[in-house]
């Protein structure tokens, strides 16, 4: 699989070795914006973004030019310690301590309640996309899923998909699938 890895803040090393080691071609922009600029002369199976919020206009040209590909967010905050807090709500769908974390954070009370709904979706793509959509959110990253689903279905793992946005990986990244 040919992948672009887009790193939001310094490069994880981590990630791209272990891609790599998975018999993957990784591709590591140096910012948003050489990302872009990779996409434009590129094929990729899979952007890896890592990217806390769909604001900055590199990353809104990333998600609309992304052709096939899955953009896999991270989670951040200000400080290691508030990302490991909010990590640790999430992967044990502790509502009571995120709203805790994103009151802290100034995120706004329907932002929280949208993140709270969002990390208790979990099962079968055909029963969690369309919950996304009645969220409100991003259509872009709902059909990036749908396409995932859909190539997972045709190599034959159509039966072992499930999506679980409290789900964290061994590397701390809040991935959902």
């Amino acid at each position: 699989m040919h992948i672009l890895y887009v790193p939001h803040r310094a490069r994880d090393d981590y990630l791209i070795n272990a891609l790599g080691e998975a018999g993957h071609v990784v591709e590591a922009a140096a910012d948003h914006g050489d990302g872009v600029f990779m996409m434009s002369g590129g094929e990729y199976d899979l952007i890896v973004l890592d990217q806390p919020t769909p604001t900055a206009r590199p990353l809104k040209r990333i998600v609309e030019g992304a052709r096939g590909a899955l953009l896999v967010l991270t989670v951040d905050a200000s400080t290691p310690a508030e990302r490991a807090r909010a990590l640790r709500c999430i992967g044990e769908k502790n509502l009571h301590e995120l709203r805790a974390v994103c009151r802290e954070a100034g995120v706004s009370e329907t932002g929280t309640e949208r993140l709270c709904a969002l990390i208790l979706f979990s099962g079968r793509p055909e029963a969690v996309l369309p919950e996304l959509r009645r969220l409100g959110c991003d259509e872009g990253a709902v059909r990036q899923l749908e396409r995932l689903s859909a190539m997972l279905r045709e190599g034959g793992f159509g039966e072992t998909i499930s999506l679980d946005f409290s789900v964290l990986s061994d590397m701390k990244y809040y991935n959902g699938v």
